[in-house]
């Protein structure tokens, strides 16, 4: 990878740089901001969609309107609560670039998909992939930014989470009378994709607690430090 990258002429964020720091925030909140777009995209269409699947009032507001909820917010619960492990196990920087890449695919699929059961898993999946980016994001941003910085980049991040969900509801409200409902998830589901290869080649997995004021005469004496 980073001789394609000498090649190419691009170069890896440095984390060391206050402009660094500053490049992986921006790319970790766009990232966030973008897989959580999905996750109120449902909300303006719900009668469109449940038209298109040939249900009642009755089957839109259960089938779409409440086990979508259930797929995207609850059913991935299981599969995110190992994400804490897989985050203190595996290189965080791969699980994150898969994370976004899998849910790039979700979005598009979801947007493409004429059956219901698709439809649901696809939602699952989305699901899955923003509850396991949520808290393996904030790991890795421990380990980019001193303890003084994180409350303040935490913040940043949330904010932008909550911004996605925003802009993902008003942009399925603005073009459904133009262009559908679909277009708007294959749009998002392209900018997930992107990111997830712009977050793969230009941000490398920190060392764990190396920003950690209580270790720092451990990292500068070489010592190898363990995780349990």
């Amino acid at each position: 990878m980073t001789d394609i990258l000498k090649f190419l002429n691009i170069s890896m964020i440095d984390y060391n740089t206050k402009f660094g720091k500053r490049c992986a925030l921006v790319v970790f909140c766009f990232s966030a901001f973008v897989l959580t777009s999905p996750q109120n995209m449902l909300s303006p269409a719900l009668t469109t969609i449940s038209d298109e699947l040939g249900f009642n009032n009755i089957d839109r507001d259960y089938y779409i309107g409440g086990c979508m909820s259930l797929g995207f917010s609850v059913l991935p619960l299981p599969l995110t609560m190992l994400t804490g492990f897989f985050a203190d196990t595996y290189n965080r920087h791969f699980l994150l670039s898969f994370t976004l890449l899998s849910g790039g695919i979700s979005i598009i699929s979801f947007g493409l998909t004429t059956s219901y059961p698709l439809l649901l898993f696809n939602r699952i999946v989305s699901g899955t992939c923003l509850g396991a980016f949520i808290p393996i994001s904030f790991s890795m941003v421990g380990d980019i930014f001193e303890s003084k910085d994180r409350n303040t980049v935490s913040t940043i991040i949330s904010a932008s989470l909550g911004g996605g969900a925003l802009f993902g509801q008003l942009l399925v409200g603005y073009s459904l009378a133009y262009y559908g409902w679909r277009l708007p998830f294959a749009f998002v589901g392209f900018l997930c994709i992107v990111l997830s290869l712009i977050f793969f080649v230009l941000l490398y997995e920190p060392k764990r607690g190396c920003k950690e004021e209580s270790l720092q005469d451990t990292f500068e004496k070489g010592e190898l430090i363990t995780f349990p």
